[in-house]
């Protein structure tokens, strides 16, 4: 009996390697979001130190479900470093996780301020010594990735990453000497550098991956 393998099936989604991306994305985020629930849980358990029947079925099932989302977003990111590839694309795909990694530990340090809560939330200082950490990584360990990672890429890849950073460039300076202008006029508050970087960062990773997977 001869069986015919259907193309459509196999470079449908979940198959392609920005599919599994995208996927193994979502199930970390949510095994975060229940790791926090237990987090959440387990603090307040211990403030009033007791733990209602209730609260303790919720918990367990957000530790369970949780684990079970990062190990599907394991097995996914293995699945995707097991596929055959060249040796520019192995590389690259090691400096990704090493900036992924790069940006948990910045993350990390800016998730807790000098009292406590996160700046990026409350608007509260950073101590003066993550502040050196992160200007050290801004300045110097960030654009030396970002230079070794390009030199790995391919040219089909570089071109997508040098189109994303061409509508990043423009989206940047669109949103700045518009916010500049209403702030001057009294129609906004003055310019904010970081929504400003973070809009920056989303147009040019969206543009990179349009261009790069679809």
């Amino acid at each position: 009996m001869v069986t015919h393998n259907d193309p459509a099936a196999e470079h449908g989604f979940g198959h392609s390697p920005v599919a599994k991306t995208i996927l193994a994305t979502l199930a970390s985020l949510g095994g975060l979001f229940c790791i926090g629930i237990v987090t959440g849980i387990t603090t307040a358990g211990l403030e009033k130190g007791s733990l209602s029947i209730r609260a303790g079925l919720i918990g367990t099932a957000c530790l369970v479900i949780g684990v079970l989302l990062f190990w599907q977003a394991f097995r996914m990111i293995r699945g995707i470093f097991a596929e055959p590839v060249g040796k520019s694309t192995r590389r690259a795909r090691m400096l990704t996780v090493v900036s992924l990694a790069l940006g948990v530990a910045i993350g990390i340090m800016l998730s807790v301020g000098e009292s406590g809560r996160s700046p990026l939330v409350s608007g509260d200082d950073i101590s003066p010594t993550v502040a050196v950490i992160l200007a050290v990584c801004a300045l110097v360990v960030v654009p030396v990735l970002t230079l070794v990672w390009f030199r790995a890429l391919d040219e089909h890849e570089a071109a997508a990453y040098s189109i994303g950073a061409l509508v990043a460039l423009n989206c940047n300076i669109a949103l700045t000497a518009a916010w500049w202008v209403l702030a001057k006029g009294g129609l906004a508050t003055p310019v904010e550098a970081m929504p400003i970087f973070l809009m920056t960062m989303v147009v040019w990773s969206a543009v990179w991956i349009w261009k790069r997977y679809f």
